[in-house]
């Protein structure tokens, strides 16, 4: 097995357990730090020699570099001037998306091995989809058995209060799987099309991706089942399906509603059947209208108490000690670009916004490069993440942030290698 093969394997793996725990340290430390950091010693390893002195800095390298300084700067400045505690678990998780993206950067040389480190990747997402989907479909115990090992507290939370239950698997949280799963699918249905264009589709692939998709559902979280599903109709179209592969489509659906109907019912009826008492039109989901009176009553309040530096990127775990915002009770700010508001300040997370749509366009436009076929299904997905965003903390999930600078540093870094090898001319720097 190739080196872009491991570190594709071991950086996915890093992705799938943010959410473990290690015996005997503290919660800020999670078991995929090591691992991200084993990813990159294998991809230093593994490079030729002096390929690393060659190695070209390019300006999304330097913006996320200075965006994750600046996250650094902004929480010391909290904490120097402020009652914010130093937030470890932030830093740390910051460091372990940089080893997994470093890592993917240095080792994709050519377009195949691009393809190898998502074969890896989406190998590594099989057994989180696994879990997930056991954790359903075997009731309490198994959910009382993760929290033992996982850090999640929204789980432990639904378990003592008696509450429908949501798969969680490695990730800690239901939200977080379904970022990590809606990018894990991407992945897969990329790489279908990448085998449609020399030779039939692999049928382990395509019962992959179903994996991935029933655990999707499992999570009941349906905007993230919403990317994986325009992201699957697109790949569909892409290869030009046929019947066998439209029948394939629609067992995969059959099997997750058979499996969840009644959970996926329950959570419909309690979206689309709450009174509208907040003056908002009633078609609007209960999700949404619980986000804006949120945003409106606790959120806004707290940005503008200090909209420079923010509070603190723990300032959600400081809400029952009385050195949070007054205004803030509910312990979620339910949207990304809201929560790096209130924690680190309007300009970082106007920086945040930019940082990922500019890693998003480079995923869109890398599509016109000759050797590859299409890295758009990719970018579908990396676009309906950036969306979902807006009411969701996907990227404060380091299983997400991990996922996605993944993807990017390997489309990045095939770029590159075409531009060398002259066979695109869209290799220039931008």
């Amino acid at each position: 097995m190739s080196s872009a093969s491991w570190v594709g394997i071991v950086a996915g793996a890093a992705a799938a357990l943010t959410g473990v725990s290690l015996p005997g340290l503290p919660s800020t430390v999670n078991a995929s730090l090591p691992v991200a950091a084993l990813a990159l010693v294998i991809a230093c390893l593994a490079s030729p020699r002096g390929s690393m002195v060659r190695f070209r800095l390019r300006a999304l390298d330097a913006f996320l570099l200075l965006y994750v300084t600046a996250i650094a700067l902004v929480e010391y400045f909290d904490v120097t001037y402020s009652d914010a505690a130093f937030s470890l678990s932030t830093i740390l998780n910051l460091v372990g998306v940089l080893a997994v993206y470093f890592a993917c950067r240095l080792v994709v040389t050519s377009a195949n091995d691009g393809l190898r480190v998502l074969q890896g990747v989406f190998i590594a997402a099989i057994p989180v989809a696994v879990l997930g989907i056991s954790q359903m479909l075997g009731g309490r115990q198994v959910s009382e058995l993760l929290v033992r090992f996982t850090i999640a507290p929204g789980l432990q939370g639904r378990l003592d209060l008696g509450w429908p239950l949501r798969a969680t698997s490695t990730l800690g949280h239901w939200t977080a799987l379904g970022g990590y799963l809606a990018i894990a699918i991407a992945i897969g249905c990329y790489l279908i099309v990448e085998k449609s264009g020399s030779q039939l589709i692999p049928k382990p692939l395509v019962l992959g991706v179903g994996i991935l998709f029933v655990a999707q559902v499992s999570t009941f979280t349906f905007a993230p089942i919403l990317v994986a599903i325009v992201t699957m109709l697109y790949t569909a179209v892409q290869v030009k399906i046929r019947f066998i592969g439209l029948l394939s489509l629609v067992s995969i659906g059959g099997a997750a509603y058979l499996l969840f109907d009644e959970q996926v019912g329950d959570r419909l009826t309690s979206q689309l059947s709450s009174p509208s008492k907040d003056g908002l039109p009633p078609w609007i989901p209960e999700t949404i209208r619980y986000r804006v009176g949120i945003w409106n009553n606790e959120t806004v309040p707290a940005i503008l108490d200090s909209p420079l530096f923010g509070h603190g990127a723990n300032v959600y775990n400081r809400i029952s000690t009385g050195t949070a915002p007054s205004t803030l009770r509910w312990p979620s700010p339910e949207s990304e670009w809201m929560r790096t508001a209130v924690a680190s300040g309007v300009v970082l997370a106007v920086l945040e916004v930019a940082l990922l749509v500019y890693a998003v366009r480079k995923v869109w436009t890398a599509s016109d490069l000759l050797g590859v076929t299409s890295f758009r299904t990719i970018g579908i997905a990396l676009v309906g993440i950036l969306v979902i965003s807006s009411f969701h903390s996907h990227f404060s999930s380091g299983s997400v942030a991990m996922m996605f600078w993944m993807v990017v540093a390997v489309v990045l870094s095939t770029q590159d290698s075409l531009t060398m090898s002259g066979k695109n001319n869209y290799g220039r720097v931008s």
